[in-house]
């Protein structure tokens, strides 16, 4: 009587814990992992599925880990109404290689009393498949791709190059400036050998060789078209786009009138 005693409370103790580890008919279905496609190269993105499935009387709650090769690459959660389905996915950057792709599920609980429930199928079959290597890339694919490593290889030297060229030129405008401002400057020097006096012993001279006829002074005119023209390229100078533009337009004309002797030297006229 007293053994009975004992068995049936330690029946009863052992009851709770065979009740919460009852399996709950839910999980994955046979099968369920398959890829958004068949023919799989390295490096393309694929879509990972799964179906959950929940054939029992209450609705469950919990999360789903997408496996390669045994390491999780996604994890979400997901809830299910009682007697529903549900598919569910995740992206995939497949690398070369034979690999074994599954899903698993973790922390699943019953949405109504919030127990924790033991499934039927808390890991799905193993999918195994094989990843090609990427095809050889086109003959004109190839080409792009060498012509682009071969710019981008250069670029420092290209970069180099146009920063030497940049300098040089703007310290051939900045000589250009200081240059123009000395002989400005000594343009508009009042000048020094005048003589001190128009008379000499009380008599007028008259520079014949500087005045014509009409009284007009040919000497200031002179001046001031020199002047003027000291003016005007001292402000280009100063402009960089304004030195530049000048420069491009001095060597296109001197381009031409290079070519031009060139050909006259080849194709001389017969007369």
């Amino acid at each position: 009587m007293g053994l009975r005693i004992v068995r049936l409370a330690f029946f009863l103790a052992l009851l709770p814990g065979a009740v919460v580890s009852a399996s709950v008919a839910a999980g994955f279905a046979p099968g369920a992992v398959w890829l958004s496609k068949t023919n799989v190269q390295a490096g393309e993105s694929v879509q990972i599925y799964t179906v959950l499935y929940d054939s029992a009387s209450s609705p469950i709650a919990g999360n789903v880990s997408f496996l390669v090769d045994g390491s999780s690459i996604a994890s979400q959660p997901f809830d299910l109404a009682a007697g529903t389905t549900k598919i569910v996915s995740a992206s995939w950057n497949a690398v070369q290689g034979s690999h074994s792709i599954s899903a698993a599920l973790d922390g699943v609980i019953n949405k109504d009393t919030g127990e924790a429930l033991a499934l039927a199928s808390v890991e799905a079959t193993p999918l195994t498949i094989e990843i090609a290597a990427p095809p050889p890339p086109s003959p004109v694919a190839q080409a792009i791709s060498d012509a682009i490593s071969a710019v981008q290889g250069s670029a420092p030297v290209v970069a180099g190059a146009a920063q030497s060229a940049y300098d040089s030129l703007e310290y051939l405008r900045q000589h250009a400036v200081h240059t123009l401002e000395s002989a400005l400057a000594k343009a508009n020097a009042p000048s020094s050998d005048t003589a001190p006096s128009s008379h000499i012993l009380g008599t007028s001279t008259v520079n014949v060789a500087a005045t014509n006829a009409g009284g007009f002074d040919l000497g200031d005119a002179a001046n001031s078209l020199w002047r003027l023209l000291l003016s005007a390229l001292l402000y280009i100078s100063q402009i960089q786009y304004l030195f530049y533009a000048a420069l491009l337009i001095v060597a296109y004309i001197v381009y031409k009138l290079l070519r031009t002797m060139l050909f006259e030297r080849r194709h001389p006229f017969q007369g």
